[in-house]
Parts: C-alpha cells; sequence; structure tokens
C-alpha cells in the first residue's frame, strides 16, 4: 500500500495531420494550396483548428495568414465546433475519486476512461491523501496519524476479504 499527496499529468496523445491526404483532398477539390503558415512550428493543433475552420468557408489562401490572430479571431466570434477537432489524451494520478467522478459528470465535449474497481486488484492501491493532511504541514500530524492508521487498517481488512471471497467462491 502506498500513499500519494500530489497528482500527476501526463500528456499521452495528441493531435496528428495526415498531411498527404490534406494535400490528396487540396488536389481532387481544386482547392488553393494551404498557406506555409498552417505548417508553421510544431503545434498540429493550431493547423488542424485552421484547416477544420477553412474548410467551413473555403478560405483557404484567404484571410488572416497568422494562426495566432486567426485563432483568436474564431474565438471572438463564437466559432467553437472547429476547436472539438483537437484532441488530447492525458492520464491523471493521483486524485481521488469523488474529483474524478465531478469530471465525468460534466463531461461535455470530453471522453473519460476510469480504472474499473471491480476488476482490479488494489490489494497493492494507493491511497491518495486530501492536500489538508499533507506530510508538509505541522499543524494536522495527529489527524494525518489517524487518517494513516484508518487506512493502514482499511487496506489489511481488503487484503483479508480478498483472501476469504478468493477461497469461498467458486471458480
Amino acid at each position: 500500500m502506498a500513499f500519494k499527496e500530489n497528482p500527476s499529468v501526463y500528456l499521452v496523445t495528441k493531435p496528428a495531420i495526415n498531411w498527404s491526404q490534406i494535400a490528396n483532398f487540396f488536389e481532387e477539390e481544386n482547392v488553393p494550396p494551404i498557406p506555409d503558415s498552417v505548417r508553421a512550428g510544431d503545434d498540429e493543433s493550431a493547423a488542424v483548428i485552421e484547416i477544420s475552420a477553412r474548410l467551413c468557408y473555403m478560405s483557404y489562401g484567404r484571410g488572416r495568414r497568422d494562426i495566432t490572430d486567426f485563432i483568436d479571431n474564431l474565438l471572438g466570434s463564437k466559432d467553437g465546433s472547429v476547436f472539438e477537432h483537437v484532441n488530447y489524451g492525458f492520464i491523471v494520478t493521483g486524485v481521488s475519486r469523488s474529483l474524478t467522478h465531478e469530471l465525468v459528470r460534466h463531461r461535455a465535449g470530453f471522453a473519460y476512461s476510469q480504472r474499473s474497481q471491480r476488476y482490479v486488484d488494489e490489494t497493492e492501491g494507493t491511497f491518495v491523501i486530501p492536500p489538508a493532511l499533507s506530510s508538509e504541514r505541522d499543524f494536522t500530524k495527529e489527524a494525518r496519524k489517524v487518517l494513516d492508521d484508518a487506512l493502514l487498517h482499511a487496506a489489511a481488512s481488503y487484503t483479508e476479504l480478498v483472501t476469504a471471497l478468493e477461497k469461498s467462491l467458486p471458480k
């Protein structure tokens, strides 16, 4: 059993553009070539937004050339659908189940996957410690000890329960 006091966030997926398919589309649909400004930089998410927005109005080669100005204009006009094409994937650890429940409840425009509490053996699980009981806070040491003792007891009880169920339930 382990304790975790701080969350961790890992960026694991991000947008990528298939430039050859974009070129095929432009050629087959007789669309003016994409401005070099769209291909500039390492942030393909901005390019995804610009390609999507320009498609709506077939405005390739016209209008704003600076990607920042272009995106600022979209934000100002509340043209939000083009932002939905940009998806990032994160793994978040060290947060409470109550926090993840709130994220899932208010999920509009997001997709979530959570570790199953039905199928994952938590014998070696990690307990998330609330910030108020961080080991760095001297004034909550007594309360932290109460929490640690309770969590150790809960972990031991969980292990006993799993062992008892494994022995008694049919396979």
